[in-house]
């Protein structure tokens, strides 16, 4: 630390060194298609390929794999009205799955995954700024982070390790008294696929998407790639320590509002994967509105 400037950096490297019958290691299913993993057929096909074989179907391989975090951090502020300002950086490569169970026709066959989920990295960048625009009446905190998710194994299917995803809100906080407040807060997002159709943004989207035909397994979710998500929020904050947007404890009155460009995004026990087959009828939704009390106390 110097001063007012604050500088910070670390990593972590794991490797995992194969072991050959260790159950809890690294292995891979040898021949294993990338589609057949996601579609959860790979014993289905291994015995179509091989009708009577069942006992033999391919045992794992031992691997080795590894994995790391690299991340650094710029601190400044306490001049002029920057109260603080965070931002960090990082890159992570994530560990390999181990293994997933799949039934067929009576038998449970477990695929090992260590080169199908071996190519896994995200890539994230994030800012927090905190400003007092107005010494002991208004203070103001703005945050953007962005995130990169790549999977080098996968080119076919949308999934949460393959997408980019985007945020920003900003929070101010009028102190109406030392101990009561008033809080405003907004928020845009948006989450985009590399692999196609993942979100249902209509209710009748099951016959939007290729053909209007459900894809019932893993390759099109789906009739948008892109999701949208904006939130608002605002009521009373009881402060017992005084002034500061993140001064604990805190008791929060709040009105909050949602909308996203999918349908039904939020929790709910609607319908939420319309399907041509399904005996409930889903609704058109893409507001959501909430009343808290919440407490909230840092230890």
């Amino acid at each position: 630390r110097l001063g007012k400037l604050e500088l910070g950096g670390g990593g972590q490297l794991y490797l995992e060194p194969r072991v050959v019958g260790k159950r809890s290691a690294p292995h891979a299913t040898p021949g294993v298609a990338y589609e057949d993993y996601v579609r959860g057929e790979v014993a289905e096909r291994w015995v179509e390929e091989n009708p009577g074989q069942e006992n033999e179907f391919p045992n794992p391989e031992s691997r080795s794999a590894r994995s790391h975090k690299a991340f650094g951090y710029l601190g400044f502020g306490g001049f002029g009205p920057i109260i603080w300002n965070n931002l960090y950086v990082s890159h992570k490569r994530l560990h390999p799955g181990t293994s997933v169970s799949e039934a067929f026709q009576g038998r449970t066959y477990d695929v090992y995954i260590t080169d199908l989920t071996d190519e896994r990295t995200v890539f994230e960048v994030g800012n927090e700024l905190q400003l007092r625009v107005v010494p002991g009446r208004f203070d103001v905190t703005w945050a953007a982070w962005y995130g990169d998710y790549k999977d080098g194994d996968n080119d076919i299917a949308p999934t949460d390790f393959d997408r980019t995803v985007m945020s920003t809100v900003l929070r101010g906080q009028v102190y109406i008294t030392p101990t009561v407040h008033w809080l405003a807060e907004g928020s845009v997002a948006q989450e985009t696929s590399r692999n196609g159709n993942t979100y249902r943004n209509r209710k009748d989207s099951i016959f939007r998407n290729t053909g209007g035909v459900p894809d019932t397994e893993g390759l099109e979710m789906g009739d948008s790639n892109t999701r949208n998500t904006v939130q608002a929020k605002t009521g009373l904050v009881l402060s017992p320590l005084g002034e500061g947007i993140f001064t604990r404890p805190s008791l929060r009155l709040l009105y909050g509002a949602q909308w996203s460009s999918q349908n039904n995004a939020f929790g709910n026990d609607f319908v939420v994967n319309p399907d041509q087959n399904n005996d409930f009828e889903t609704i058109e939704r893409h507001w959501h509105h909430l009343l808290s009390a919440e407490t909230e106390v840092w230890f």
